[in-house]
Formats: structure tokens, sequence, C-alpha cells
């Protein structure tokens, strides 16, 4: 089944921070977090496992940040993921979105972009990095 995820929301951020980001803009860096609508994240993740890099993708969750290590190469990962998008224009639409409400190529590139940031600052900071879906 193909649902619409749009009213779902993936947030992510460094552990115990309230500090607004020093990077990014809205909608995707908003204060201390980078939020993207969950069929963003989902196909940048279905973009991730597509190009054959899942094995290295740990799962993260809020009771079960990501460690600043992997933070760093979960950048590099992602990172090399939006520049084949940047490159090609081309998504894995996650299977379970509905067709007719599939993200398009420039907007999860610039939600991937974010979230490296992200990551790289983590890894930077020595910090964890938690997310969670509402």
């Amino acid at each position: 089944m193909k649902f619409n995820y749009w009213h779902q929301h993936r947030y992510f951020r460094l552990e115990g921070s309230d500090e607004d980001l020093p990077f990014g803009e809205a909608p995707f860096v908003v204060g201390p977090v980078v939020a993207m609508a969950e069929p963003i994240w989902q196909s940048a993740l279905a973009t991730t496992l597509a190009k054959g890099s899942g094995a290295n993708l740990p799962e993260w969750s809020w009771q079960g940040p990501l460690a600043p290590d992997a933070a760093d190469t979960v950048a590099n990962l992602l990172d090399d993921v939006a520049d084949e998008v940047e490159r090609t224009r081309r998504i894995v639409v996650a299977s379970n979105i509905a067709d007719d409400l599939a993200p398009d190529a420039p907007v999860v590139l610039e939600g991937l972009r974010a979230l490296v940031e992200l990551l790289r600052l983590a890894a930077q900071r020595r910090t964890r990095v938690q997310t969670w879906v509402e």
C-alpha cells in the first residue's frame, strides 16, 4: 500500500542542544533542528540504499542517538549520495509513498545537504545526533 506521509516530519538535532544551528535556513533548518517531511527523508534513504550504501547506514533514534564517529561516516555517505542526486537529478522514491505525492530531486537534495551539515557539526563537536518523527 502507498500512503500520504506529508503530514509527518522527521527531525534531527544535536543531543541536548537547543542552540540554533549555524547553517542553513527554513524550511530544512529551523532553530536547533533539521526538519523534513517524512517522504523526503524516506526517499533520501531509498536513494542511499539503491546506491548500495545501506550496509554503512546505521539505525538511530531518539533513544538510540547516532554516535559522533558514526555521524562522520554517515555524513560522508550522504554527501556522496547528494553529489550523485545533484549530478543526475534522480532519486528513488520510497515504495510506500503514493506516486502522485513523491518529492522531487531538488527537494531531496536540499534535505540531504542540510542533514550532512548537521552530521558534520555533530562529528566536530563530538555530540550524538537524535532523530524522531511527529
